[in-house]
């Protein structure tokens, strides 16, 4: 008896579904892709294969910090620690700085997170600094948008190829911050606040049952007064919610 109390105290029945706003990302679309506008006033990197397999292959022989010029071009190739990377691109007092493209690789014998991975964008004093685009080959995960000293910092947009998810929104020294969406194709998407990597502080979150919540979140959790309609049962919860659990209205 407790219990059915309690039931029908948190649970309200609705004839209809509120009007809430119309979704604006279709959550069957596909994937944002990178393409030639990605860079800031149409520049880009004529990257000459032949030019970087030679200083990629002077950079394995002599495993030494060392330029090599070829007409106008600068290619650096760097050995630091674990990582082995070649630069291609503007160099100012001898460290990448204006558009310029990176290349991570490893010899034989050698793995790395980031083998097969690249930048192309803008760099300020040997850091990834404005627009820019980086790629890690080995997952098919990729970032596009800006930078500031090295880090995501702005609005950007990131592809998790491998759940089939992306972010589209601001970024802090790296992390979701700020407003932005979030999408799990075929499953949910997001609209609001993040902190931290976190959904936190106010959004409205979709099912594709149609299911949907608006309110308030604390690190990922529903939490706080917020308002959950369930599509299939025709229910609406609106009051406070600690955790995920609703508390009451």
């Amino acid at each position: 008896m407790v219990f059915l109390v309690f039931w029908l105290n948190s649970y309200k029945h609705v004839s209809n579904i509120p009007s809430i706003p119309a979704p604006i990302i279709n959550m069957s679309a596909p994937k944002p892709t990178i393409t030639d506008d990605d860079f800031i006033d149409g520049e880009s990197l004529d990257l000459s294969s032949g030019s970087l397999s030679a200083a990629r292959t002077h950079e394995q022989q002599y495993n030494i910090m060392h330029d090599i010029v070829h007409g106008n071009n600068q290619y650096r190739g760097v050995l630091q620690g674990r990582d082995y990377y070649i630069f291609f691109g503007n160099l100012s007092d001898n460290q990448p700085h204006g558009l310029g493209r990176i290349e991570f690789y490893y010899p034989p014998g050698i793995s790395g997170s980031l083998t097969g991975a690249w930048y192309e964008g803008y760099w300020v004093d040997g850091h990834r600094s404005g627009h820019g685009v980086f790629v890690w080959e080995a997952t098919g995960d990729w970032y596009r948008g800006d930078w500031n000293d090295g880090q995501r910092n702005g609005f950007g947009t990131f592809v998790w190829s491998s759940n089939n998810e992306w972010y589209e929104g601001d970024w802090v020294n790296g992390r979701r911050q700020g407003t932005g969406i979030y999408t799990w194709v075929g499953t949910a998407w997001y609209e609001g606040d993040f902190r931290n990597d976190l959904i936190h502080g106010y959004g409205h979150k979709y099912w594709e049952n149609g299911d949907w919540y608006r309110g308030n979140w604390i690190r990922g959790h529903r939490h706080g007064e917020g308002v959950m309609w369930h599509n299939e049962t025709g229910v609406l919860q609106s009051g406070f919610w600690s955790n995920d659990i609703f508390i009451g209205g």
